[in-house]
């Protein structure tokens, strides 16, 4: 799992996570599982934000290489800008093997990594 192994972004949840910030109650980020799973070749990645932020979603291989990115600009590893609501971001896994994979959304202080399984 790469660099992930001794973190807790290592948790590959199959449900929703929910994250309440200690300072407003009333914030939550709620990532939703991936549909479907396993996949062949897509699967969409579903998250709701409370506020507007910004988000990075990085798609790893199981020994932690980079395989995939969702930004606003393709060379920019800043993330892109959401409002707040849900929102759905499609994975294509076309050029993949088949095999686990995980990925990670980020949100301001809030991570939250999932396993992806690609079959073909």
């Amino acid at each position: 799992m790469g660099g992930y192994a001794n973190t807790t972004e290592a948790s590959l949840s199959w449900i929703s996570s929910i994250l309440t910030n200690k300072r407003n109650q009333g914030f939550k980020f709620i990532i939703y599982p991936p549909h479907p799973n396993p996949f062949n070749p897509t699967t969409t990645l579903t998250f709701t934000l409370p506020v507007a932020g910004m988000v990075k979603i990085e798609v790893f291989d199981i020994n932690g290489r980079t395989v995939g990115a969702r930004h606003a600009v393709p060379l920019h590893n800043a993330g892109q800008w959401y409002p707040p609501g849900t929102h759905s971001v499609l994975f294509d896994g076309s050029g993949l093997s088949s095999g686990i994979y995980l990925a990670r959304l980020s949100a301001g202080d809030f991570t939250q990594t999932q396993k992806l399984v690609l079959l073909k």
